[in-house]
């Protein structure tokens, strides 16, 4: 069984050319867990979330297999942003908000408390965090027990931006993953310097990265190679919400499943691919998506380039 965990936030975007979407799912978690549900039935989601999420995220919970048992309603409303891009793919910070506020955020916050009762038969587990150690000494205490590997998604707006905890947290991580902007604040490299960028990883304390670097693609990281794979061209494109959280799902997925690093690296960018056909998470994985999948697995594990 494959886990994530985390927010469960609901979004309505506004283009760089002023196209505003309607309300729709998404969230780190739940977005994960869209990039797991591509790849296998064999996923669960432990979160906290609003009274409202039923109506939204039940049904497609529903027609995906995946149970409910462990989503806690600790508030009256699913966490909902409004989310403005900029021409260069990065949020307006003019307008971009929570309807409802930080406090009902730390409501929803998911701890390493909940997610105990989940962890029975877990492979691989998702857990978008900051660098508290206090919430990593207790994600490692329960990986030690569980026997389960670990993904971690960078909170860089969190305790994230603090380089000395961010290496005290890849103790307790299996892998890890981040986009260039978040490298680039971290480890005070500019975004565009691959070669710099990729020997910093490569010396970082984790066996394995996932380096996002946005419409270009992705490079996979180990201590010893580097692969990149440029995105999956799935169909049209409509949004990129959420893309880094479904690829580091997919990831997670991959690791946990024994993948080779090329292999990880694909599985993940094919999941983005998908994430990017609508607003939202993609709304129905049927056999036949899963088998468009594999056929764009294969192809594009054709257009991997080790690097390093």
């Amino acid at each position: 069984m494959y886990l994530t965990c985390g927010n469960i936030m609901s979004d309505i975007i506004i283009q760089p050319n002023g196209e505003k979407s309607s309300r729709h799912m998404g969230g780190p978690a739940f977005f994960a867990l869209s990039g797991v549900r591509l790849w296998t039935d064999d996923c669960l989601l432990a979160a906290g979330t609003g009274a409202d999420y039923a109506q939204d995220y039940g049904p497609w919970m529903d027609l995906h297999g995946i149970p409910r048992e462990h989503i806690r309603t600790e508030a009256e409303h699913v966490s909902c942003y409004q989310i403005a891009y900029r021409e260069d793919g990065t949020s307006d910070p003019r307008h971009t908000f929570s309807f409802y506020g930080d406090e009902n955020m730390g409501y929803l916050k998911t701890h390493p408390r909940h997610l105990e009762p989940a962890l029975k038969g877990a492979r691989g587990v998702y857990m978008a965090q900051g660098a508290d150690r206090v919430v990593w000494r207790q994600l490692a205490e329960l990986r030690e027990r569980y026997g389960f590997r670990l993904m971690w998604e960078l909170e860089y707006f969190n305790s994230g931006k603090d380089l000395e905890r961010v290496l005290e947290a890849m103790a307790a991580a299996d892998g890890w993953s981040l986009n260039h902007n978040e490298a680039a604040g971290l480890l005070g490299i500019d975004r565009e310097n691959d070669e710099a960028m990729l020997d910093s990883l490569q010396r970082l304390p984790v066996p394995f990265t996932f380096y996002r670097v946005g419409k270009r693609g992705a490079f996979a990281v180990t201590p010893e190679e580097a692969y990149f794979c440029p995105s999956v061209e799935a169909g049209p494109y409509v949004d990129q919400t959420g893309c880094g959280n479904c690829s580091t799902g997919a990831a997670m997925y991959g690791l946990a499943a024994g993948q080779t690093p090329a292999e990880i690296l694909v599985t993940a960018n094919v999941a983005a691919g998908f994430n990017c056909l609508q607003y939202g998470v993609f709304p129905h994985y049927t056999p036949q998506v899963r088998e468009k999948a594999l056929r764009l697995k294969e192809e594009y594990l054709g257009k991997v380039v080790r690097v390093r």
